[in-house]
C-alpha cells in the first residue's frame, strides 16, 4: 500500500508540474529513479517472504535460506540507493527554489557528497564485512564477520533528515511575505519530519534483529525500510503540491459560487413554502 501511495504522490507531482506549465527538472527525474528503487526493494522483500522470511531459520530449506540471504544483500543495496536518490532530489529542489542562495548551494553539495561517501562505504561493508566474503549471504558456514554496518544507516538517515528539513527555514524567514505565509511555508517543508520518526523506528527494529535466527527477526525491519523510503518520497513531493492544491481550491471556489448563483430546487424552499420538484 505504501509503495502505491508513493507512486501516487510522484504522479501528482508530475501532474502539478504539467498543469502549471513548469519544466520538469533534475529533481523530478531523480525522484522517479528513487521510486523505481523502492519498487525493486518491495519486490525483494516480497520474494524473501515467499522463500521464508518471517519464519524460523531452522524451518527453512537450505536452498531457500541461501536465496533469502542473497536477496537480503540486494535489498539493502536498493534501500541505500533509494534513500540517497530521494534526498538528492530534495536538495535539487531546494537549489531550484533558492537559486541565488550560496549557503543552500554549498550545503547541498556538502550533504550530497557526504551521503554518497556514506552509501558507498556501507555498500562495501555489506559485501566485504565477512571472511570469506560469501559468508555474508551464507552465515551458516564457518567464518567471521565484522559488526553490522547497515544497522547504523538509520542513525545517519536521521542526521541527514534533520539537516535537510531545516535547511530552507532560514531562507523562508528572509522572504518578503507576511508571517502567516512564512509559517505556512515552514509547516509544508517540515511535514517531512514524519520521516525522522520512521527512521527512528527502523533503527529500533534493527537493534532487535538476531543474526542467529535472522529470518525470524528481520521481517519488521525490512518492512519499515520500505515504509521509510515511501515516506521520504511522499515528503519530497509535498512542497510541490502547492500549485495543484491552488487550482483545486480555485475550482471548489468556482463551484461554490455557481451553487450560490444557481441554487438547486431544494435550496429554494422557504419557511412555510414547498420547493419545486
Amino acid at each position: 500500500v505504501v509503495l502505491m501511495l508513493a507512486g501516487v504522490f510522484v504522479g501528482l507531482r508530475f501532474g502539478a508540474r504539467y498543469t502549471c506549465g513548469f519544466v520538469y527538472g533534475m529533481d523530478d527525474w531523480v525522484l522517479v529513479a528513487a521510486l523505481l528503487c523502492l519498487l525493486v526493494l518491495g519486490g525483494f522483500n516480497l520474494t524473501m517472504m515467499h522463500y521464508g522470511l518471517g519464519m524460523h531459520a531452522a524451518d527453512i530449506d537450505r536452498e531457500d535460506l541461501f536465496l533469502i540471504y542473497n536477496y537480503l544483500v540486494a535489498s539493502q543495496c536498493a534501500y541505500l540507493v533509494a534513500l540517497l536518490l530521494v534526498k538528492t532530489s530534495i536538495l535539487q529542489l531546494y537549489r531550484r527554489i533558492f537559486p541565488f542562495s550560496r549557503s543552500i548551494q554549498y550545503t547541498m553539495y556538502f550533504i550530497v557528497g557526504m551521503m554518497v561517501v556514506w552509501t558507498i562505504s556501507i555498500l562495501c561493508l555489506s559485501f566485504f564485512r565477512c571472511k570469506p566474503i560469501h559468508n555474508t549471504w551464507l552465515p551458516q558456514i564457518e567464518g567471521t564477520c565484522a559488526g553490522s554496518g547497515p544497522l547504523w544507516t538509520p542513525i545517519f538517515n536521521i542526521i541527514t533528515d534533520v539537516a535537510i528539513l531545516t535547511l530552507p527555514i532560514s531562507q523562508i524567514i528572509k522572504l518578503q511575505i507576511d508571517r502567516t505565509q512564512k509559517a505556512w511555508l515552514c509547516v509544508v517543508f517540515l511535514l517531512g519530519g514524519f520521516v525522522i520518526f520512521v527512521s527512528t523506528h527502523t533503527f529500533i527494529l534493527g537493534m532487535k534483529v538476531n543474526e542467529i535466527d535472522i529470518t525470524w527477526t528481520l521481517l519488521p525491519s525490512r518492512t519499515w525500510c520500505a515504509i521509510e523510503t515511501s515516506a521520504a518520497i511522499i515528503s519530497a513531493c509535498l512542497p510541490t503540491m502547492g500549485p495543484l492544491l491552488g487550482k483545486l481550491n480555485q475550482k471548489i471556489g468556482t463551484w461554490g459560487s455557481n451553487r450560490k448563483a444557481n441554487p438547486t430546487p431544494t435550496e429554494l424552499i422557504t419557511i412555510g413554502g414547498t420547493g419545486a420538484k
